[in-house]
C-alpha cells in the first residue's frame, strides 16, 4: 500500500488508520496533551501569549486567510461571468475546492467539533491559571459553550488550503502542497504556544482535514485529467 498519492498527499487508508491508532494512543494516554502544554508554559504563560508572533497568529492571519479564500471565490465568479478559465481550472474544480474549504474548516471543524464537543483550552484550565477541567481528546464535555479547543480551526483552515494547490497545474501544485503542509503545521504549532490547542487538537486538525480533502477529492476530480 503506498503511503502518498501523486499529489503528495497520505493515501485515505493510511489516513484513516493514523486517525485511528492515534485517537487510541490519545484516548489510552490523554496526559500527553498536558505534558506536552507544560513544556510549553513559563510558570505564568504560555510562551507566545504575550509575545507579538503569537498574537498576529491569533487575531490577523486568520483574517489574512480568510481574504484569501474570499479572492478565490471572487476569482471563480470572474471567471464564470467572463466564460474563460485560466491555468487549467474550471467550475468543477473551482467547486471542488471552495466546497472542501467549507466542508473541512466551516462545517466539520467549527460547527461539528468546536462548537459540540465542549473541551477548554489550554489557557482555560486551572492548572495554568484558569477556571476550567481538562478533557482528554474525543471526550464530550461541559467545559466550553462554543469555539472550543477541539480541534484547532486555524491549523484546519491553514491545512485546507490544500485543496486550491490540488486544482492548479502540476508545477504550481508540487511547491505548493509541502509548502501548505508545513504552514499548516507552523499554524498549529504557534497555537499550542499561544495557548489555545492541545497538541492532539493540531494533529486531529489536519488528518481529518486533509482526509475530508481526500474524499471529495475521489467523488470530484476523479474524472477530471490534472496535468
Amino acid at each position: 500500500m503506498r503511503v502518498l498519492d501523486k499529489d503528495g498527499l497520505p493515501e485515505p487508508g493510511v489516513l484513516c488508520l493514523v486517525i485511528v491508532l492515534l485517537a487510541g494512543l490519545f484516548v489510552a494516554f490523554p496526559q500527553i496533551d498536558q505534558v506536552v502544554a507544560f513544556l510549553l508554559w513559563d510558570g505564568q504563560h504560555f510562551l507566545l501569549r504575550k509575545h507579538w508572533v503569537g498574537m498576529f497568529f491569533d487575531q490577523i492571519l486568520m483574517r489574512i486567510l480568510l481574504g484569501m479564500f474570499g479572492l478565490w471565490c471572487l476569482s471563480w465568479m470572474i471567471s464564470e461571468a467572463r466564460e474563460h478559465f485560466v491555468l487549467g481550472l474550471t467550475r468543477r474544480k473551482y467547486v471542488f475546492s471552495i466546497s472542501s474549504i467549507i466542508l473541512s474548516a466551516g462545517i466539520v471543524t467549527n460547527v461539528i467539533f468546536k462548537d459540540h464537543w465542549g473541551r477548554a483550552r489550554p489557557v482555560h484550565l486551572e492548572i495554568f491559571g484558569g477556571t476550567k477541567t481538562f478533557s482528554p481528546a474525543f471526550m464530550i464535555s461541559d467545559q466550553c459553550a462554543r469555539n472550543c479547543s477541539f480541534f484547532s480551526g486555524d491549523a484546519s483552515f491553514a491545512f485546507s488550503f490544500l485543496a486550491i494547490a490540488l486544482v492548479l497545474p502540476k508545477p504550481y501544485r508540487e511547491k505548493l502542497v509541502p509548502a501548505i503542509m508545513v504552514f499548516g503545521t507552523i499554524v498549529g504549532g504557534v497555537r499550542m504556544l499561544y495557548g489555545a490547542h492541545f497538541l492532539s487538537d493540531v494533529i486531529f486538525a489536519a488528518l481529518f482535514t486533509i482526509l475530508i480533502l481526500q474524499g471529495m477529492k475521489f467523488f470530484l476530480l476523479r474524472s477530471t485529467v490534472r496535468s
